[in-house]
């Protein structure tokens, strides 16, 4: 089964295609409890699209500074492309 990941604040969520127009969400303390559920035969992490060189992306940078201080910490900062 596919199963599409997240990172929150307790853990990972995860939302599992049991089958086509078929799908459960379920969370997960850490990592490699995802890795270790033998129904999970493909893991998709959410991550972001069009990684820099070096430096902040500007849609980062402004996504935080739009939210304010109340949600701009769930915007963050994407990796270089060298890190990843």
């Amino acid at each position: 089964m596919l199963a599409g990941i997240d990172g929150y604040k307790n853990g990972w969520v995860a939302a599992i295609e049991l089958r086509p127009g078929e799908t459960v969400v379920r969370a997960y303390p850490n990592f490699r409890s995802i890795l270790g559920d033998g129904t999970i035969t493909l893991v998709v992490i959410d991550i972001p699209i069009g990684l820099l060189d070096r430096g902040a992306r500007t849609c980062d940078v402004e996504a935080r500074r739009l939210l304010g201080r109340a949600r701009g910490s769930s915007v963050f900062p994407s990796p270089i492309r060298t890190m990843l």
